[in-house]
């Protein structure tokens, strides 16, 4: 049992580190989209809204990765 839990709490921690691996990403890949089309939006604001928004106008890197955080968030859900 000690083993399962041992198991349970590495791939929560694991799953935690690829969340925050996705927002570091998309801050990284989206800046100059972000200064572009929602530099008004503060954190917390709705700035992935304002960004896909925009999609059709995102540099295509900043586009996947928004695609990707979107689609791992509706995973969760």
């Amino acid at each position: 049992m000690r083993i399962f839990s041992g198991v349970l709490a590495v791939l929560a921690a694991v799953s935690l580190w690829g969340i925050a691996d996705a927002k570091v990403k998309i801050k990284k890949v989206c800046g100059p989209d972000l200064e572009r089309f929602c530099k008004d939006v503060k954190k917390g604001e709705g700035r992935k809204a304002c960004l896909a928004g925009h999609a059709s106008e995102l540099q295509p890197v900043c586009r996947d990765a928004l695609k990707a955080r979107i689609a791992g968030k509706a995973e969760k859900a």
